[in-house]
């Protein structure tokens, strides 16, 4: 082989080296991005298992303030309906020794 053509074969061989270090390049560059993304979306889906956690939480308070209501108004249900049992069977009372 004579110089030249030496010359021209390490040519060709370095512009293929350079253009796989670009590619090499490239390919680096998009794998980053790509764990970026990944990294944001797991990111964002933490931030919306911790959304739906403190949503549960909220969800179990109301829960329990709406069940602590409830009772609190069956008790003053009860406690009214044992007044007007009583105010009857008093005025019962009054109204039956009122006809002797």
């Amino acid at each position: 082989k004579s110089v030249r053509s030496v010359e021209v074969e390490l040519r060709d061989g370095q512009d293929r080296i350079d253009e796989l270090e670009k590619r090499i390049a490239h390919a680096a560059q998009e794998k980053s991005d790509l764990e970026r993304l990944v990294q944001e979306a797991v990111s964002r889906g933490m931030t919306a298992e911790n959304q739906a956690d403190v949503a549960r939480k909220e969800i179990c308070k109301l829960e329990a303030c709406h069940m602590s209501e409830v009772s609190s108004l069956q008790a003053r249900y009860d406690r009214q309906v044992g007044d007007l049992q009583r105010r009857i069977e008093e005025l019962e009372t009054e109204k039956a020794s009122s006809t002797e």
